[in-house]
Parts: C-alpha cells; structure tokens; sequence
C-alpha cells in the first residue's frame, strides 16, 4: 500500500495556485455545525476488496448545486443544502490502478475519528460520506484517516474553479468546460480533467487526475467522463 507522500500534495498546490473569481469551495463562509453526528465504521461487503499497483490517482470533486437540485428536499442534507451553499465538494481522493481494476476496500478501518471529520467538513460535508469513502478509496492510500483527509483536503484546496454561474448562462460543452477548468488552473491542460454529467446532461462531478507524484497528469481512457462535444448544462450556486 502506497502512503500519502504530503509534500508532494503541497507540490500539487503550488503548481494549481492562482487567483480567480470564485474559489473550489466556500471555505471561509463555512458554517460546521455545533453537533455532527459520530462517524460509524464501513466494513467492506464480502468480495468486494480490490488490491491493485497503484498507478496513480483521482481528486473527485462533486457539484453541489447539482446534488441539493436532486437531494435537497431530503432532510438529512439540510445542513448542505438549506443552511448554507457550496459550489464543489470533495468527493474522495481514489488510487487508480491497472486498466479498470482500481484498488478499494484494501484494508478494514476503524470509524473517521471525531476531530479527522470536523477539520474536513467544509470539505466533504457529510460524516457518512466521510465514512463510505475512508473505508472504500482511503484504506488503500494512507494507513490513518487524518493522514487521508488532510492529504485530499490540501489538494483540493488548491483547485480552483472558473465562475460556474457565468459559465451556466452558456451554451457550453465539455471540451470548453474542460478548457475553462484548465485556464483557471495554470499546470494543468483540458485532458487531465474528466467531467461526470448526469443522464440529462447536467454538471454532475469532475475528476482531476493525478500521477504517483500528486502531480496533474493527462487522465488515462479508463476514467472516461463525457466527450467534449457533449453539452454540459451546469445548474447555478445562486
């Protein structure tokens, strides 16, 4: 199992850095709740372990306007959804492997600790997420959640993201998208991003694909994602 290389997430940092008109996430308007619910351990569903070399790696990054559309009357999601806004979320940090046989459920973890999920909320703002993706993508990256979430949360921190409102008024499709990504990222190129779009064509999640470095790299044809001449429709973070 390979373990979280922290400097070379800051390398990540240095080279996604840079100022645009609305960052990755709403970070300083975030609000963490007084009370989060106690993360519960994931144990791996029989069969479903998957050790493979890991040749690389994916940042996952969820739309949130496009999950509160869907999942916004669902109690549950308030506090993502009614109490506050946020544009993208972290999805996961995952290892890619050979081909399609990405490793998961390397190992069984333990339950995120209670500091690990409040110090990454504004992250991924959800503990049962939390949850789902230690036990699933992070048992095959670091060898403790703290060190899984804060190496994701660092590099997602550093992406930045292109005025998606701006970018909703137009006719757009996913090699544009894919091209604004990459303008408001210096060191990356369009095709080091894969764009997630839902049945009806509509902004679903990103992926920036990694090396073994936590360097961007040209995302392999296994991610797959959309074809740019694709129209990707993206609901407004009003």
């Amino acid at each position: 199992m390979n373990a979280v290389n922290i400097a070379a997430i800051r390398c990540l940092g240095a080279a996604l850095m840079v100022c645009v008109s609305a960052p990755a996430f709403a970070q300083s308007q975030c609000k963490i709740p007084a009370k989060l619910a106690s993360a519960r351990a994931e144990f791996p569903p029989p069969g479903s372990a998957v050790s493979a070399p890991i040749t690389g790696y994916q940042l996952v990054m969820s739309w949130g306007p496009q999950f509160c559309k869907v999942n916004g009357d669902d109690k549950k999601h308030a506090p993502r959804c009614k109490d506050q806004k946020f544009g993208f979320t972290l999805d996961s940090l995952r290892a890619d492997g050979v081909g399609r046989k990405n490793p998961v459920y390397c190992q069984r973890m333990g339950a995120v600790p209670g500091p690990v999920a409040r110090a990454n909320y504004c992250a991924t703002p959800s503990i049962s997420e939390m949850s789902h993706i230690w036990a699933k993508y992070g048992s095959c990256i670091a060898s403790d959640a703290a060190t899984y979430f804060d190496a994701g949360r660092k590099a997602f921190e550093t992406f930045r993201a292109p005025d998606m409102n701006a970018l909703s008024q137009k006719g757009l499709d996913v090699g544009g998208l894919r091209s604004a990504l990459a303008f408001a990222n210096p060191g990356t190129r369009p095709e080091m991003f894969s764009v997630g779009l839902t049945p009806l064509g509509w902004l679903d999640h990103l992926r920036l694909c990694l090396d073994t470095r936590y360097q961007p790299r040209p995302c392999p044809a296994d991610v797959g994602g959309a074809g740019d001449g694709a129209a990707a429709r993206i609901w407004p973070n009003y």
